[in-house]
């Protein structure tokens, strides 16, 4: 049997004082996590876990002209978690779990936008299967997961990019893949894979129907193929890719483009001593969104939500080691 107990408390303050603007913020986080794994066979271990949650969100206003934005919110909730563990040898594992999760708002969620944003926490109940290990020189962490979201919070933006503050969703469908490979070939050729399938949604939202969620894309797909030498140097080429263009607005009226970008790495490294690599970047040159806003609905015009790439670049570094 083996037993882990965990826990973990924060607590932080900030000030902010302006010349339209002077509040005290007091954020308190209380997490209490209990885990036992039970061995029922000897390759079959059963797990149960829970969190206990409790966090406090406290805006003192002090400059009270454009009246008093104050406020003193609780969140409290019980999360518990039950899973197995199946083991066909010490390197090989399959895993199954279903468990509970509460996240409270931030202050940027509360506060960000036109005025305060009263938010409720948000929860889910998620269903996770998957496998790891290692077999010869094969190694993999894969897992599929499926969250029922309650509540989850949405940061928002008009058309024009001006925020509207957090708002509670109804409910919403996470699932997806989490797939990491890595394969030797020769002992001189590692082959190394993440892939991502996000299929992130709301769930019959009155507004905006199994829209996909805004701000995601959907698949996503990084892979290098590396040449190591028996005296520490190594080089090859690496690639990240975005196949389909994802929505930037949750009305699924404007999409940023799919990206395949091509990058190359070289260097040295040693268990001590100096180690070095020099890395190439988007070496194509390829204009694309690396990241995106989210808007409510662009109805279908352009909207300054694309955050650029990097452009072909370089980078370097050395590190030392004792």
């Amino acid at each position: 049997m083996k037993n882990n107990l965990d826990y973990f408390i924060s607590l932080s303050h900030s000030s902010q004082d302006g010349f339209r603007d002077h509040a005290e913020q007091t954020a308190i986080n209380l997490d209490l996590y209990a885990e036992n794994q039970h061995y029922v066979l000897s390759n079959l271990a059963f797990v149960l876990g829970a969190q206990l949650t409790h966090a406090n969100r406290e805006l003192d206003d002090k400059f009270l002209t454009n009246g008093d934005n104050s406020f003193d919110e609780d969140y409290t909730g019980f999360s518990p978690k039950v899973g197995l563990r199946y083991e066909f040898n010490p390197d090989i594992q399959l895993f199954t779990n279903v468990s509970r999760s509460l996240e409270p708002p931030s202050f940027g969620e509360m506060t960000a936008g036109p005025g305060i944003s009263p938010v409720d926490e948000q929860t889910a109940t998620t269903f996770e299967i998957g496998s790891r290990g290692r077999h010869n020189t094969l190694r993999w962490d894969a897992v599929y997961y499926h969250a029922w979201v309650e509540d989850e919070l949405l940061s928002l933006n008009d058309a024009l990019g001006n925020p509207l503050g957090t708002v509670n969703a109804n409910y919403t469908i996470h699932q997806g893949v989490e797939l990491g490979i890595e394969y030797d070939l020769l002992d001189r050729l590692l082959l190394r894979q993440i892939y991502m399938w996000n299929d992130f949604r709301f769930d019959d939202d009155p507004v905006f129907g199994d829209n996909p969620l805004a701000g995601v894309p959907e698949h996503f797909f990084r892979a290098e193929f590396v040449y190591h030498t028996p005296h520490g140097y190594y080089i090859g080429p690496n690639v990240e890719w975005a196949p389909d263009d994802w929505a930037v607005d949750h009305a699924n009226t404007l999409f940023a483009d799919g990206y395949a970008i091509l990058g190359v790495k070289a260097g040295y490294r040693r268990p001590d001593g100096i180690s070095f690599f020099v890395e190439g970047r988007n070496i194509t040159d390829r204009k694309y969104a690396a990241t995106t806003g989210v808007v409510v609905d662009a109805g279908g015009l352009d909207s300054r939500q694309f955050l650029p790439g990097d452009g072909r670049s370089v980078f370097m570094g050395i590190e030392w080691r004792q």
